[in-house]
C-alpha cells in the first residue's frame, strides 16, 4: 500500500496543501452522498471520496423490519432509537435501548413508576402487569394495553405503548396515538408517520399488517414456491399492498426441518430455543430460506424473555451455528425476509438484558467493559494457535498497539462516554450474518459496540488488522440495518471514511457513533491509485514536452530571442524544477538536505504562482484592455516580480524557524506516511497556502473577464477577419492553463470531495508543460516550418555523408584491384 499512497509527484501532493490549508481555514466541508437504491435494497456504491450520505443521526442499529413476527398477525414496525447525537425524537416501539438496564444492575421487588412519553406507569410488583394510569389505553382489538413488570424489575417496553381510541358508534377502531420521546440535549422535530399496508385476507390466505416497502408472507401457513423459497408480497411505498398475481403455495414437500422449525415457534421462549439449536446442530447443511426466517423468529421472541438473558449459552450458541450455515442461504434469506438482520438485532437485544457476560464460541466473543475505572480505554482481540485474548489496553493505548500484534482492537476514551457504567463489545470472526445484495469484500473482523442507553461517545478509534494482502482501497463502514425515510429495507454497509494507515498491515478508523464496524475493499482498483497512475502518465508526458521546448529553444536562436519565447522558457523552467523538487522532497530522509530541499519546494511553488499571475497580467492588457502600449523591459519586470516576490515569503519563513521544512522525527518507515519536505502548521497556511488562495483568485477573476471580452468579440473578429494565432476556444483553453485555472478543480475537491473533480484536477492540473508544448510548438506554423527545414538539411546532411562515403569504398577496392593485378 505504500506505494499506493506515496504521492511521487507534483499534484497528488498539491492535494495535501490544499487539504492542510482547508482544514486549519475550518471550511472544509464534511460532505457525504449515499446512492443506496431503497427500493431495491441495493448497496451503496463506494468510491475514494464516498458517493455515501451516511449520517450519524441516523441510528445505524435500528431494528430491523421483521418480515412476519411470531404469531404471524403483525409486521414489527421499525423506528429509529435514540443511539446518535442528532436524533430528535423515536418512537417508542424501540424504548427498551433507553430506559432499560441489565439484569446485574437492579435488585429490586418492583417496577418504578415510569413516566414513558406522554404515559405514566404506576409501581408495580414484579412479575405483574399494569395499564398506563388516567387513560383508558386499548389495542387494536379492543383489550386494555398492558405492560410487563419483568422479574428483573424492569419494564418490558420492547413493544412499546400504542394506544387505540375506540369509535362511540361503533366496535372498530379509528384513531392510532403514537407515543414519542425525545433526548434531552435536542429539540423534538415533526416526523412523518409510518405507512403500513394493512391486514388483507387475499382467497383463503392472510397477510399481516407490514409496514411500507417491505415483504410478508402469509400468516398460520408454510407457503413455499416450487423451488422452496417463500412466497412473498411486497407492501408497496404508498401503503398499498402489490397484488398482481394471487397467492399460491405449490409447494407440498415441505421438509420435516421445515416443520419443526414452524411448529416450535409456538413453545415457550427457552424451549423453542433450546429446540432450535439441537435440530440447526443435527441439520445445519439441510437448512433453507424459509428456515433461517424461522430461526430469527425463535432468537428474536427468545431476546425479549428475562429468562434467557439471565442465561445467554444457548442464546448465543445458536447464533453460533448460524454463522456457520451456507452463506449462500443465509445471504438469499436475508434478502427475501431479512432473516439475518432479525438475528443481529436480537443478539442486541439480548445483551441489552444480560448485564455481565463474558463468552467466547467458535465464531464470536462477547464480553462486558466495565466503563467505572477511568484507566480502561479499550481491548485487542488477539488469535493465535493456542486460541484468542482478549487483552485491556488502558491509558498508554498508542504505545501497546504500536507494539503489539493483534486482529482487532478499539479504544473508547471513558471520559467521552457521559458516565456510562459498561458497554458491550462482539467480535464476529466471520461476515456471514453481514449479507447485501451487491455483496462486498470484507478484509477486517467485525466489531459491535453496543451502549445500554443513548450514550453516543465523541471519538471511537478502531483499528484493524488487513486480512488480504491487496493494493485495494480499503474503506471504514458500518452495518446499518432497519428502516431509512420511514421505509424498510434490507441491511447494506454504509460508508464512514477511507481507513487510514496506523502501522504496516493494520489501519484504523475513526467514527462517533455505534454499531458493528467493519473495513471493506472495493471490487476494482482503488481511486488512489487510478489517480496515480493519471498523475504519473500526465507528469511525464509534460516533462517530456518541457524538454521538446528546451530542444526548440538550443537549436533555433531566432525563436528563443524573442521575449515571448524567452517568458515561456522560464515558466517551463520553473515546472520542471517543480516536478523534480517534489520527487525529491519526498525520498530524501529528514535532516539539513531535507531542509534544503524543502526551502527550494517553497520557492519553486511560489514562482510557479507568480509566473501564472504575470501572464494573467499580461493576457488581460492583450485580450480585455486591447492596449497597444509598449510595456518597457517587459521581460525584466516580469521575470524580477515572478523570481523575485517568493523570496519574501521564503526567507520570512526561514528566519523565523527554518526546522518547518524537515520532516518530523517520526521515521517514515514507521508511519507509512507520504511526508515531504515542505513548510507545516502556520508556516504552510501563511507561507504558501494565503499567497496562493490570493493569486488564484485575482486569476480567476481576470480569466472570467478575458472570457466574457473574447466570447463577446467572436463575431466582430469572424466578420474583419483579422488574422489570430490562435482562435477563441484556442486561447481560453491556453489561459485556463497558463493562469493556473486547474486549481479550481483542487478547490472543489477540498469544498465538496467529489471524485469527479478529483479526476479532473489531477487529469489537467499534471498536463500544464504538455499545453504548453501543444500550443506554442506544435500548433505554431513557425516553429513546424522550422523543424521541417531542420530535418531535411539533417537528412540531406545525412545522405551527402553517404555519397561520399560510398565513392571513398569505392575507390579503396579500386586502388586495392589495381595493386592485387600489379
Amino acid at each position: 500500500m505504500e506505494s499506493v499512497t506515496e504521492r511521487s509527484t507534483s499534484t497528488v501532493i498539491f492535494i495535501l496543501l490544499w487539504l492542510t490549508l482547508l482544514i486549519q481555514l475550518n471550511v472544509t466541508a464534511q460532505i457525504q452522498t449515499n446512492v443506496d437504491d431503497i427500493g431495491t435494497q441495493s448497496s451503496f456504491l463506494r468510491q475514494t471520496f464516498s458517493n455515501s450520505t451516511t449520517q450519524d443521526g441516523d441510528d445505524a442499529r435500528t431494528r430491523p423490519t421483521s418480515i412476519t413476527p411470531i404469531e404471524y398477525s403483525t409486521i414489527v414496525t421499525p423506528t429509529p432509537t435514540p443511539r446518535d447525537a442528532d436524533i430528535t425524537s423515536a418512537t417508542i416501539t424501540l424504548s427498551t435501548r433507553i430506559t432499560s438496564e441489565p439484569t446485574t444492575l437492579r435488585s429490586t421487588e418492583t417496577c418504578p413508576k415510569l413516566k414513558f412519553g406522554n404515559y405514566t406507569l404506576p409501581e408495580t410488583p414484579v412479575g405483574s402487569w399494569a395499564t398506563p394510569e388516567g387513560t383508558v389505553c386499548l389495542n387494536k382489538n379492543g383489550t386494555l394495553v398492558q405492560i410487563h413488570c419483568l422479574d428483573n424489575g424492569v419494564w418490558n417496553l420492547s413493544e412499546g405503548i400504542t394506544c387505540y381510541e375506540r369509535d362511540t358508534s361503533s366496535s372498530t377502531t379509528t384513531t392510532t396515538i403514537t407515543t414519542n420521546i425525545t433526548t434531552p440535549t435536542t429539540t423534538p422535530s415533526p416526523k412523518p408517520s409510518v405507512k403500513t399496508c394493512p391486514r388483507k385476507k387475499i382467497g383463503e390466505y392472510t397477510l399481516p399488517e407490514t409496514t411500507a416497502g417491505s415483504w410478508a408472507i402469509p400468516e398460520g401457513v408454510i407457503c413455499l414456491n416450487a423451488n422452496y423459497t417463500p412466497v412473498r408480497v411486497q407492501c408497496l411505498r404508498t401503503g398499498s399492498w402489490d397484488l398482481n398475481s394471487k397467492i399460491e403455495c405449490p409447494q407440498e414437500n415441505i421438509s420435516d426441518t421445515t416443520k419443526e422449525l414452524y411448529e416450535v415457534l409456538d413453545e415457550s421462549p427457552v424451549a423453542a430455543l433450546s429446540t432450535t439449536n439441537t435440530i440447526i446442530k443435527e441439520k445445519k447443511s439441510e437448512l433453507k430460506e424459509i428456515d433461517i426466517h424461522f430461526i430469527s423468529q425463535v432468537l428474536s421472541k427468545a431476546s425479549e424473555d428475562g429468562d434467557v438473558a439471565t442465561n445467554p449459552e444457548t442464546f448465543i450458541g445458536t447464533i453460533d451455528e448460524i454463522m456457520s450455515v451456507n452463506k449462500s442461504t443465509l445471504a438469499s434469506s436475508q434478502l427475501l425476509l431479512n432473516a439475518t438482520d432479525t438475528i443481529l438485532y436480537s443478539l442486541d437485544q439480548m445483551l441489552l438484558k444480560s448485564g455481565n457476560i463474558s463468552f467466547q464460541v467458535s465464531n464470536l466473543t462477547l464480553r462486558t467493559i466495565d466503563n467505572n475505572s477511568r484507566k480502561i480505554y479499550g481491548a485487542m482481540i488477539t488469535e493465535n494457535e493456542e486460541g484468542r485474548n482478549f487483552t485491556l489496553v488502558k491509558d498508554n493505548y498508542e504505545e501497546t498497539l504500536t507494539n503489539t500484534d493483534f486482529d482487532i482492537a478499539f479504544v473508547i476514551p471513558p471520559e467521552t462516554t457521559n458516565g456510562a457504567e459498561f458497554y458491550f463489545i462482539t467480535i464476529f470472526y466471520n461476515d456471514n450474518l453481514f449479507q447485501q445484495k451487491n455483496p462486498e469484500t470484507v478484509d477486517s473482523r467485525i466489531i459491535s459496540i453496543l451502549f445500554p442507553t443513548d450514550v453516543v461517545p465523541e471519538n471511537i478509534k478502531i483499528y484493524y488488522k488487513q486480512l488480504q494482502n491487496t493494493s485495494l482501497q480499503r474503506q471504514c463502514d458500518h452495518w446499518k440495518y432497519g428502516i431509512e425515510k420511514y421505509e424498510a429495507i434490507s441491511g447494506r454497509w454504509s460508508s464512514d471514511d477511507d481507513a487510514q494507515i496506523f502501522k504496516e498491515g493494520y489501519y484504523l478508523c475513526e467514527v462517533n457513533h455505534t454499531t458493528h464496524f467493519g473495513m471493506l475493499v472495493s471490487g476494482s482498483l482503488s481511486d488512489n491509485l487510478v489517480l496515480d497512475l493519471i498523475t504519473i502518465f500526465g507528469s511525464v508526458l509534460s516533462l517530456f514536452a518541457i524538454i521538446i521546448i528546451f530542444l526548440t529553444a538550443l537549436i533555433f536562436k531566432q525563436w528563443r530571442n524573442k521575449t515571448t519565447s524567452k517568458i515561456l522558457l522560464n515558466v517551463s523552467l520553473c515546472l520542471l524544477l517543480l516536478i523534480v523538487l517534489f520527487i525529491i522532497a519526498d525520498k530524501v530522509n529528514r535532516g539539513p538536505l531535507c531542509v534544503v530541499v524543502g526551502i527550494l519546494l517553497h520557492y519553486m511553488v511560489l514562482a510557479q504562482f507568480c509566473w501564472s499571475l504575470t501572464i494573467s497580467y499580461s493576457s488581460y492588457r492583450k485580450f480585455h484592455l486591447v492596449s497597444n502600449d509598449h510595456i518597457k523591459h517587459v521581460l525584466v519586470k516580469f521575470c524580477g516580480f515572478s523570481w523575485g516576490t517568493p523570496l519574501i515569503a521564503v526567507i520570512a519563513t526561514v528566519v523565523i524557524n527554518i526546522n518547518t521544512y524537515d520532516k518530523s522525527a517520526v521515521e517514515k518507515a514507521e508511519q507509512n506516511s507520504s511526508e515531504i519536505c515542505y513548510p507545516k502548521d502556520d508556516f504552510l497556511t501563511l507561507g504558501v497556502c494565503v499567497p496562493m488562495t490570493v493569486i488564484l483568485t485575482v486569476n480567476a477573476v481576470i480569466y472570467i473577464l478575458i472570457a466574457k471580452n473574447l466570447l463577446v468579440t467572436k463575431l466582430d473578429i469572424r466578420k474583419h477577419q483579422t488574422k489570430k494565432s490562435l482562435s477563441v476556444q484556442k486561447s481560453l483553453i491556453l489561459l485556463f492553463f497558463m493562469m493556473g485555472m486547474t486549481w479550481t478543480f483542487g478547490i472543489l475537491v477540498a469544498f465538496t470531495k467529489n471524485t469527479i473533480f478529483l479526476y479532473l484536477f489531477c487529469s489537467t492540473a499534471t498536463l500544464h508543460g504538455f499545453v504548453i508544448f501543444l500550443f506554442y510548438i506544435l500548433d505554431s506554423t513557425e516553429i513546424k516550418q522550422m523543424w521541417k527545414k531542420k530535418l531535411k538539411q539533417v537528412i540531406t546532411k545525412s545522405k551527402r555523408g553517404e555519397k561520399i562515403k560510398y565513392r571513398q569504398n569505392n575507390r579503396i577496392e579500386e586502388n586495392m584491384t589495381e595493386s592485387i593485378s600489379g
